[in-house]
């Protein structure tokens, strides 16, 4: 059993697939623009390649896996366990993240050990939500995650 399935908020935790990068490969392998449909599996695929790489260099989590509660219709891309903290990582494409892409975030702020909750987005700036929410930049994300950071 994993953690999140003794939280008060029912959800379900499973464990991503090692080659979740292929959702959005196939279809962008050609020599064209990425349509605006593959873009999301790509950069979550991407992100994902990422977490895994470093975290078999030299360690990051203890599980990884998606968060979802059993009733509505929200989600949270990334939930890196460490210990009995976790870190939730939701991925968007946009450029101006607005209140609706940290629908996840906000949905996962009672999860017990929920220590970070972080939007990554395509953006140029980050901020911070009232609610304590991060939102940052995917090339920012990548140098906390290859620093050690996140």
């Amino acid at each position: 059993m994993t953690a999140c399935q003794h939280v008060s908020i029912r959800a379900v935790c499973v464990p991503r697939a090692r080659a979740s990068f292929c959702s959005g490969f196939a279809g962008s392998a050609r020599a064209r623009e990425p349509a605006a449909e593959e873009r999301g599996a790509l950069l979550e695929g991407w992100i994902h390649g990422l977490l895994r790489a470093r975290h078999a260099y030299k360690g990051l989590y203890d599980e990884l896996s998606y968060w979802a509660p059993t009733q509505g219709d929200v989600e949270v891309d990334f939930l890196l366990r460490r210990g009995k903290s976790f870190v939730a990582i939701e991925v968007k494409t946009t450029a101006n993240p607005a209140s609706l892409h940290f629908a996840g975030l906000r949905a996962i702020a009672d999860l017990a050990g929920v220590k970070r909750r972080v939007l990554v987005h395509m953006g140029e700036r980050a901020f911070n939500t009232p609610e304590g929410i991060e939102a940052l930049p995917v090339m920012q994300f990548a140098e906390e995650v290859l620093s050690g950071k996140l």
